[in-house]
């Protein structure tokens, strides 16, 4: 598992770094061509106002100088400066080195004793707590376990499908930078809901500068495509891992993301199907209690319960 991981971190960073600098330098070297082309469009069009022709012309002549400087000055060296700083930088790197050495020692020996580790941890909890407590812990810690492992490696493998497909879409329509839009589009996925719309933006906006016509292209495929991963390929892999509606799988996304950036939006809806399970589950034992009906729909049409029978009124 460790040298797979370290294999995939490898090809990634190696494929996308040359890649993301070749787009910048593509990039200033495109963008004043199509600026130009623009400008003189717009003085050949024969507008009402040439006043509104110049300033048009002006706004955006001034733009995109500005982008430009930006771009080559400033955007591009900033790369190359990390990059070389990342190389350089001797006691960083050993510092990071020495822990990401620690931590996969660490994560070795958690996965070799795993198991071990587990009875040690249920043995505790039955040595210190009343059966049915520990019953209900381990359970809730079981539900845990398969929300969260069922819905994120659901989730990668439905992002690395989407990536390869978007990938060899991408060479069929002969669009700048395959590899690069593929693997934004297959991070982003990882994203529920908001994923496709946040990896198609720079996408899209990477292949206009380039070529417009090709980046029409793009946003149908990657909207044909997101499509067939909403509704064919992703409910296959997932299918009802969570248990959350579509409202509360938005809720989840904006509050985690709100509070933890990226990493609380893709963890967001797991935890949200956790407190979801545990909210049910308690809400369903009291109503057994009361001996009310548990299915949703009984309680739709509600209007009142009566006290002496426990009967609903319609």
């Amino acid at each position: 598992s460790m040298l797979l991981l370290i294999i995939f971190l490898a090809v990634m960073i190696a494929a996308i770094v040359p890649a993301l600098i070749d787009s910048i330098g593509r990039l200033a070297d495109t963008l004043p061509g199509y600026v130009e082309k623009t400008v003189a469009w717009l003085q050949n069009m024969d507008f009402a106002n040439e006043d509104i022709t110049e300033y048009i012309s002006g706004l955006i002549t001034s733009a995109t100088e500005k982008l430009e400087e930006y771009t080559t000055t400033k955007l591009l060296p900033l790369v190359q400066t990390y990059i070389t700083q990342i190389t350089t930088g001797v006691i960083a790197l050993a510092k990071t080195l020495i822990n990401f050495i620690i931590g996969i020692i660490i994560a070795v020996y958690v996965m070799m004793s795993q198991e071990k580790m587990l009875g040690q941890c249920k043995k505790i909890l039955y040595a210190a707590a009343r059966p049915r407590f520990a019953n209900l812990t381990i359970e809730i810690l079981r539900e845990t376990d398969r929300l969260f492992g069922g819905f994120l490696r659901g989730k990668l493998v439905d992002s690395l499908i989407i990536g390869v497909i978007c990938y060899i879409g991408c060479l069929i329509l002969r669009m700048p930078n395959s590899f690069l839009i593929a693997v934004v589009i297959g991070v982003t996925n990882i994203i529920p809901f908001f994923g496709p719309f946040i990896g198609a933006i720079p996408c899209i906006f990477l292949v206009l500068v380039q070529n417009p016509i090709k980046a029409l292209y793009l946003a149908i495929f990657i909207l044909v495509l997101q499509q067939v991963d909403g509704n064919i390929i992703g409910p296959r892999i997932l299918g009802e891992t969570t248990g959350l509606s579509s409202f509360w799988v938005m809720v989840a996304i904006l509050i985690g993301g709100g509070l933890f950036g990226f990493l609380g939006m893709v963890l967001g809806v797991p935890v949200m199907g956790v407190i979801h399970y545990i909210v049910r589950r308690r809400v369903n034992y009291l109503l057994r209690k009361k001996s009310l009906p548990l299915n949703t729909t009984a309680y739709t049409d509600a209007v009142s319960l009566d006290e002496k029978t426990r009967e609903i009124r319609y």
